[in-house]
């Protein structure tokens, strides 16, 4: 397969370009991985201590709360006496006052049978009716706060599942003054509202590795437009010579010798394209000077053709004369002049095909003399197309209607 030059310039850089966006950014970003290493390690750290600090927070917040439930003036008495209006009242604004919106609060005897839900929400806090004798018998952790069985604490968390996802429970027993465990106390907040406090937390590390790859992106696309530019530039300086002096080559060799390159450049191709402009002056000037040995040649025998009738001697010489005070008149070219001048002198060159006993014919022509005689443009014709074809001249052939058809 033949490639121009601009397609072996061009492709180096296409190359290239696959090395720096398959390689050179698997090297990228390995070296910029390995700077923001430090960095990334101490975002991953500080993210950590963030999640950690959010959930330790959120167990203060939430054992503050449930504190609060349990300690309230009234609660353990109406919890011991089973006033289940008393003790809505008294803890319905503790919910109310939970940052949680997903919070719940959830009252047991000693038995572990519920006694009253209340659910926080937009609209504030509320009671939820009990549809059947709910009961959390069946929870470890309840009832270790409530009997104190061994092992047991004053505060235990779970997570149980609800109508609404995974709830994480803090559990606290509520007493009497005298010291007696009169039931317990459950706040709950639903799993997924907090893994949503700790998931921001990590959102400035999940920036970093957000940021790191588009910065690799736009460090391959602007290598990829760098290498592009650059290859597109560097193959139309370096061909952009080649093409005039390929154009200038077409021109030469359709016969216009005197057409010459224009190529300012000063490196090889520069000095290529002198080496053409001198080859072709000179070709110019030796074809010049073979054609202007022809025309000589045929002019000299267009004189003798002249001379064969003294009464047609210097014709040709003055009806060359008269062209040339017409082309004058005109304003020809010079080089039109020049064709009509060599076209007036050779005007009468048929007659070399001519007998004398026709051309020098003292009386009247006869019919077949007379078509003979105006032959005399045809053969004149034809001995101008092959010298034509064999060079450059201004008198081209097929120049016919220029030749005299006289009786």
């Amino acid at each position: 397969m033949r490639l121009s030059v601009r397609a072996k310039i061009i492709l180096p850089f296409a190359v290239l370009l696959v090395f720096v966006g398959v390689i050179g950014t698997a090297v990228a970003g390995t070296e910029t991985t390995n700077a923001a290493s430090t960095q990334f390690d101490a975002r991953l750290l500080q993210s950590s201590l963030t999640a950690n600090q959010s959930l330790s927070q959120l167990d203060a917040a939430r054992t503050a709360d449930l504190r609060l439930a349990t300690d309230t003036l009234g609660v353990s008495e109406a919890v011991a006496a089973g006033e289940i209006g008393a003790l809505s009242r008294l803890l319905i604004p503790v919910v109310g006052n939970v940052t949680a919106s997903t919070a719940v609060l959830v009252v047991v005897d000693p038995e572990g049978r519920v006694m009253l839900r209340i659910e926080g929400g937009a609209g504030g806090a509320a009671v939820v009716s009990l549809s059947t004798a709910e009961s959390l018998a069946a929870q470890p952790d309840v009832m270790r706060v409530l009997h104190a069985l061994p092992g047991g604490t004053d505060r235990r968390v779970f997570v149980s599942d609800g109508t609404s996802g995974r709830i994480l429970y803090w559990v606290a027993p509520i007493r009497l003054t005298t010291g007696q465990t009169v039931g317990a106390a459950l706040l709950g907040q639903s799993l997924n509202e907090i893994a949503l406090g700790v998931a921001a937390s990590e959102a400035p590390l999940l920036g970093l590795r957000d940021q790191l790859r588009l910065v690799l992106t736009l460090i391959f696309a602007l290598a990829a437009a760098l290498t592009l530019l650059v290859g597109s530039a560097t193959a139309a300086m370096l061909t952009r010579p080649i093409d005039a002096l390929m154009q200038s080559m077409r021109v030469v060799s359709g016969g216009e010798l005197e057409h010459r390159a224009v190529i300012h450049s000063q490196d090889e191709i520069g000095y290529l394209a002198k080496t053409f402009n001198d080859v072709t002056a000179s070709l110019e000037e030796k074809t010049a000077a073979l054609e202007r040995t022809a025309f000589a040649a045929i002019e000299a025998l267009a004189r003798a053709i002249d001379a064969r009738d003294p009464m047609t001697f210097g014709h040709s010489e003055r009806v060359a004369a008269i062209s040339l005070e017409i082309a004058d008149a005109m304003f020809m070219p010079e080089k039109e002049r020049e064709a009509l001048r060599r076209a007036a002198l050779l005007h009468d060159l048929g007659k070399i095909g001519i007998g004398d006993q026709v051309l020098r014919k003292p009386g009247p022509l006869n019919a077949r003399e007379a078509d003979e005689m105006r032959e005399h443009s045809q053969i004149g014709y034809d001995v101008d197309c092959r010298g034509s074809q064999r060079s450059r001249s201004p008198v081209r052939p097929g120049r016919r209607l220029g030749m005299h058809r006289t009786a």
